[in-house]
Order: C-alpha cells, then sequence, then structure tokens
C-alpha cells in the first residue's frame, strides 16, 4: 500500500481571486421627490462566469463618519437593479423596505441574484420616494461578488 504525501496547507497563492467588484460612494444621497431615483455613485459592473451573485452595501468612509440607510414615511423603498441582458433598459430584481424612520446598517441590504447568464451585468441602486417620504443613503458603496 502507498501513501500520497498531500500538501494540505492553505496559502493565498493557492486560492482563486475572488471575482469581486466596488462602485463609489454615495457621499450623503438624498432623495424626496416622487418615483424612483438611482443613488449617486451606487453602480457596478461584474463580468460573471454564470454563477450566483452576491450584492450587498457596505461602509465607504472611515470611523466616525455617518454611514447609513434610512427611509421616512411609509412605503420608502432601495432598489436593486440590474441591466437588461435581453434588450435596452434595466429590469428590477429586488426591492427592500425602509419602514418606520430607521437607521439601517449599509449591510442590511443584501442579495443573492441567480440564474445569470455568464457575462457583464451592471447593477444599480435606486431609491424610491414619494411627496410623503424620503430616502437617506449616508456614505455606503455597492459591492459584486460572484460566488463559487
Amino acid at each position: 500500500m502507498s501513501f500520497i504525501n498531500l500538501d494540505e496547507s492553505i496559502t493565498k497563492n493557492k486560492l482563486s481571486s475572488a471575482n469581486l467588484v466596488k462602485s463609489g460612494s454615495s457621499g450623503n444621497f438624498f432623495a424626496s421627490s416622487s418615483g424612483d431615483v438611482a443613488v449617486t455613485n451606487l453602480s457596478a459592473t461584474i463580468i460573471t462566469s454564470g454563477k450566483p451573485v452576491l450584492i450587498t452595501l457596505e461602509p465607504s468612509t472611515a470611523a466616525g463618519v455617518d454611514k447609513y440607510l434610512r427611509g421616512t414615511g411609509i412605503a420608502a423603498t432601495l432598489a436593486l437593479l440590474k441591466n437588461n441582458s435581453g434588450g435596452p433598459g434595466l429590469v428590477e430584481v429586488s426591492r427592500m423596505s425602509l419602514i418606520g424612520d430607521v437607521y439601517y446598517p449599509p449591510s442590511a441590504m443584501q442579495f443573492i441574484v441567480p440564474g445569470l447568464d455568464a457575462g457583464t451585468h451592471t447593477f444599480y441602486i435606486y431609491a424610491g420616494t414619494s411627496t410623503t417620504m424620503s430616502v437617506y443613503v449616508y456614505n455606503v458603496r455597492l459591492v459584486a461578488l460572484e460566488l463559487s
């Protein structure tokens, strides 16, 4: 009987690189007009192999600076949209309600987008408001990570 000498150590050089992209910072974004409005700088383009993609938000600034999601009114929302691979325009993937004038951490917005074709996909965050509500998106960035 012979034994195979396996190298069971995990090193950085042995790991595959992550397919990860990050957007710029939203800065201090505020919307109160009626309808869906693109949040400043919250778009990211990722080239995938067809595996699911995790979409989340993360803080984009140093400690001591406000980083949050907040809606006022009863139906303020943040929507995740992506480019329409079958034609022009954008397609809504999911929507998150910001209810009750609560300050949400950026990581409260997380989606896994399954069933993507291999290729280039651009994701966007839009704020949904009306004249009786507002949306605040302070110092966050969009992160897209292809899952393995």
